[in-house]
This record gives C-alpha cells, sequence and structure tokens, in this order.
C-alpha cells in the first residue's frame, strides 16, 4: 500500500472541509476493529492522489443491521490531513467517521447530504497521528456501491489569506458613542458554555461574579450568554435551559434583543464542534433551508430561511481576524489545533445559525452610528476539557480586542498610548515617507489636521501643539 502511494502523483492540498461534526450527537456505535494493515505516509509525503477502492483494503465486522468497514491510516507528516472521496450508491441510512485513536474522539457522521454535486465528500482536517476511516452500511453495500480515495493530503493547520481592511472607517475616541465597547460572545455545548461563564452578567449562572468589565483594562466589557445543562459534561446534551437555548426559534427570539441591548462592537460565538482538539473557525455562514432537525417542535426555523431579505443559501462570511487567533492559540502551547474552514460551512445545524446571527447582526450595523466591526463563529473540540478552552477564549478575546482597536483613533496619537510624543511624530514621519505601512487607525491619527490626507502639514501642526504644551 505504502510503495503504491509514494508512486503516486504528488498534491499539495490546500482546500479544507467542507463539513464538520455539528449536527445532532451521534458517535460510532462500536470499537475500533481495524486488523489490516495500515495506510501510512510520512514527512516526504507531503501531499498524495491516489485511486483506491475504500472496500479493497478495509477490515469488516457485522453488526446488528449494519456491516462495519474499517481502514487505519498513520500519519507521520505531523500535518493536518484531508481526504476527498468519490462515492457511489450511498443511502441515507449509511454512516461515514474518522474515527481519532491519540486522543480518542471522532468527527461526523458523514451521509449523503454533505456530498457535493459530483458526489464527492471532502473531509476536515485530521491532526492525529493515527486515525480510522469507518464506514456503517448495509452488508450488501460492496455490491451496489463503492467508495473511492481520489486524495489524501497533508496540508498546513491554516492557509495563509490576508483578510482585506474593514470598508469602515474608525471613529475618533472622544466621539465614540458607547460609553465603554461591548463584545458579546455566545456558547452553546460544554465546553464552550462553560468557558465563557466568567464572563455572565447573571448572577445565578456565575455566582463567582462578572469577570468582564473593562476586562484586563483592554478598554472592553466582555459579556457572555449560554445555556446551562443537566449533567454539566454531557456528551448528547440536548438544547440546555438558561440564557438562550440550543433550539432555532429561542435562539432568534433571545439573540435580537440581547444583541440590540447589548450593541456589541464585536461578537464571537463559540459552540461544541467534532470530538477532538481542534479550534475551527468558521468563514461561511449560510441562510440555509437545508437545516438538521433541533430538539423541540418546531424543528425547523420559522421562518426558513431565516434572513427574509436575502434569498435562500445567501453567503456570508467571518469578519474575525481568524488568522491573528489561529496563531496566539498555536503559540499558547495548549495542545490545540487551531485552523480555518474557509471553504466549508458550519454544520448545518444550530451552530451555523447562530453563527448565521451574528455575521447578519454585524451586516446590519454597518449603516448605523455604533458599528459592529467583527462578527464570525468558532467550533470547539469536544475533547478540550473547560480550563484549557477558556484559556484558549481568552486568547481569541485578547487577538480580537486588539483588532477592534484600529477602529478608534486620537489626531496626533498614532501609537493610541494616550498622549502625544515624539515617537508618534516620527510615525508619522515614517508614513510619509513610506518607510512604516500604518493601520487604518494610524493613518486616521496621522492626519493630525483632520482634512483627509497625511502631509507635511500636519507634521507641522504636530510640532507646534508640541512645544505649546
Amino acid at each position: 500500500m505504502s510503495n503504491f502511494l509514494r508512486t503516486a502523483t504528488v498534491l499539495f492540498l490546500t482546500a479544507t472541509a467542507l463539513f464538520a461534526q455539528m449536527q445532532p450527537y451521534d458517535p460510532p456505535s462500536g470499537p475500533v476493529h481495524v486488523i489490516h494493515p495500515t495506510l501510512t505516509f510520512e514527512t516526504s509525503d507531503i501531499g498524495l492522489a491516489v485511486d483506491l477502492s475504500f472496500f479493497e483494503n478495509v477490515s469488516s465486522r457485522p453488526g446488528s443491521g449494519q456491516t462495519s468497514w474499517q481502514i487505519m491510516i498513520s500519519n507521520l507528516s505531523g500535518l493536518g490531513v484531508i481526504l476527498i472521496l468519490d462515492t457511489r450508491g450511498w443511502r441515507e441510512t449509511d454512516k461515514f467517521y474518522i474515527r481519532t485513536l491519540d486522543p480518542e474522539g471522532f468527527k461526523g457522521p458523514f451521509s449523503p447530504r454533505h456530498l457535493d454535486q459530483a458526489g464527492r465528500l471532502r473531509t476536515p482536517a485530521v491532526f492525529a497521528e493515527r486515525f480510522v476511516l469507518e464506514f456503517l452500511a448495509q452488508p450488501d453495500f460492496p455490491q451496489h456501491g463503492d467508495i473511492s480515495i481520489h486524495m489524501l493530503g497533508a496540508i498546513p493547520g491554516s492557509p495563509t489569506v490576508t483578510l482585506p481592511m474593514t470598508e469602515l472607517p474608525p471613529v475618533r475616541r472622544d466621539q465614540h458613542l458607547r460609553e465603554r465597547p461591548v463584545l458579546l460572545l455566545t456558547g452553546y455545548w460544554p465546553p464552550t458554555n462553560e468557558m465563557i461563564r466568567h464572563f455572565s452578567q447573571n448572577e445565578l449562572l456565575n455566582p463567582g461574579g462578572w469577570a468582564g468589565e473593562d476586562w484586563e483594562g483592554r478598554g472592553y466589557d466582555i459579556i457572555s450568554y449560554f445555556p446551562t445543562f443537566n449533567p454539566p459534561d454531557c456528551d448528547n446534551c440536548g438544547p440546555g435551559s438558561g440564557d438562550i437555548m440550543v433550539d432555532y426559534q429561542d435562539t432568534s427570539q433571545d439573540f435580537w434583543p440581547i444583541s440590540t441591548d447589548a450593541d456589541p462592537m464585536g461578537i464571537i460565538t463559540f459552540s461544541r464542534g467534532a470530538i477532538d482538539l481542534s479550534w475551527e473557525l468558521e468563514n461561511n455562514y449560510y441562510n440555509r433551508t437545508n437545516w438538521y432537525p433541533d430538539y423541540i417542535a418546531p424543528t425547523l426555523p420559522t421562518p426558513n430561511p431565516p434572513d427574509g431579505d436575502q434569498a435562500a443559501f445567501y453567503r456570508r462570511e467571518s469578519s474575525l481576524p481568524m488568522e491573528a487567533i489561529v496563531e496566539a492559540v498555536a503559540d499558547a502551547g495548549l495542545g490545540l489545533n487551531p485552523w480555518i474552514d474557509w471553504a466549508g460551512d458550519p454544520g448545518m445545524f444550530v451552530s451555523e445559525f447562530m453563527g448565521y446571527h451574528g455575521v447578519w447582526y454585524k451586516a446590519l450595523q454597518d449603516s448605523t452610528a455604533t458599528p459592529c466591526y467583527v462578527a464570525g463563529h468558532v467550533h470547539v473540540g469536544g475533547l478540550i476539557d473547560w480550563s484549557t478552552a477558556r484559556e484558549a477564549a481568552e486568547e481569541t478575546i485578547r487577538v480580537v480586542t486588539a483588532y477592534m482597536d484600529q477602529f478608534f483613533y486620537t489626531p496626533g496619537d498614532v501609537n493610541d498610548d494616550g498622549q502625544m510624543t515624539v515617537q508618534d511624530l516620527v510615525m508619522i514621519v515614517n508614513i510619509l515617507l513610506g518607510i512604516l505601512e500604518p493601520t487604518q487607525a494610524e493613518i486616521y491619527a496621522a492626519d493630525v489636521n483632520e482634512d483627509g490626507e497625511v502631509t507635511v502639514q500636519d507634521i507641522v501642526l504636530f510640532v507646534t501643539i508640541l512645544l505649546d504644551e
């Protein structure tokens, strides 16, 4: 097997997942039973194009009504892995899983509803050193269907894509309408509700006291809303209870009053994703109609699609500084796998529904006096313990609040340290000379006379102000 792979055409795959585990919780029902030799690739096998039949290279075991076919992958590359599978004959009851072994977790189940128009399944990124592909179907499946592995490739944790600067201009700090800008957080299933509990202003949910007021002296209030569960460390958690519930109608009914009252400058929505150690930032959110049913009737959004101002399946995108978040979480040494799902979707369940609400709210606020500058969703691996998840959430918040700083400025205070000094003068000169590539806020601050451009006149005025002090 490995010799065949090493002679295959090398193909570096930069595509990312089309789907992740955000649908109703449905774990594999049996143990790993692979006895067939593993499919192995090493560091030199950076990307591989393969063409082999899944059923010619698997171990099988009959179950209650279904047969389980499994093949083990040994990933020695040290990088993430995606698979693109061609399928034929899949039925609605068939399930496909990716099961990680170190630690034990899973992604899926995938079903025919996750295939693209060409009948292909592109899997989420897998970062484990060993994992098992498992297919559950009727015993006769190999006679009427097949799964072909066309591509097996190693990918970086995050593709490098530079996000464009927002078109929303910064505002003067002394003219900002908010007393202190708010970053609004929401969470759903654990660990996401527990990792943001200390930012709740609800004394019943957070008896330890609200920790979000001017958090870390950054100039932002952090507030959070989330459901609670019994038991709190649940797996198949259901809708929960509390500030918000994992329910389409309850989400809409609660989100709009909460966001209107908070008037947030930024929104991060969180929920549990795959049962692994991933920190997955979602780029795309759809005004879809093909949602998974939730737990309480009516089980689909009302109306459906939820956003009546846009066509069905209209796509909105995250405005979070995703690459900076991935870098910060990776550098924190938490043992997590942060990555960005640029091409995929957040899973067609209530998680994506909440994520869509966040980016939807931001779009509605773009033309108001108090814009919402950033919004996006993070799927958090279900194997992450609460303490680690809290650390990763706080790293994410630090990046987002630092990013939002660019939307404030004070004329002359280019480095935004609260005073006009020689350091600011040097920055203005460097901007004029092309030595410094400024942020939006730095450009506005360097325009000391506020005539819409940075010129020598700004230097003259700056020196005059500095000498008069």
